[in-house]
C-alpha cells in the first residue's frame, strides 16, 4: 500500500486537486520527494497544474525547492 507521501506525489503530477487536498489533510510531508527529487510542488508546476500550485503554495510548500539537478520552480515552468 503506498504512503500519504506517495499519494500526494501521485496527485499532484496527475492534478487531482481533490485528492491532494485530502492525502494534505492525514498529515503527509509537504516536502516529500520523490525519485527525482521533486517535491509536490515542482511535480504541479513541471506537469502544468496550476490550481494544484496556487494550493500547495497556500498550504505552505516551499517555494524556494529545488530538485537533483537544481531546477526550481521558473525553470521547470519553462520545460
Amino acid at each position: 500500500m503506498a504512503s500519504w507521501n506517495e499519494k500526494l506525489i501521485k496527485a499532484a503530477r496527475e492534478g487531482r486537486l481533490t485528492d491532494l487536498k485530502l492525502f494534505i489533510a492525514n498529515g503527509p510531508d509537504l516536502e516529500c520527494r520523490d525519485e527525482d527529487a521533486d517535491t509536490p510542488l515542482l511535480n504541479s508546476v513541471y506537469y502544468g497544474h496550476l490550481e494544484n500550485v496556487k494550493y500547495l503554495v497556500s498550504v505552505g510548500s516551499n517555494k524556494e525547492a529545488r530538485d537533483e539537478v537544481r531546477y526550481n520552480l521558473i525553470k521547470l515552468s519553462i520545460l
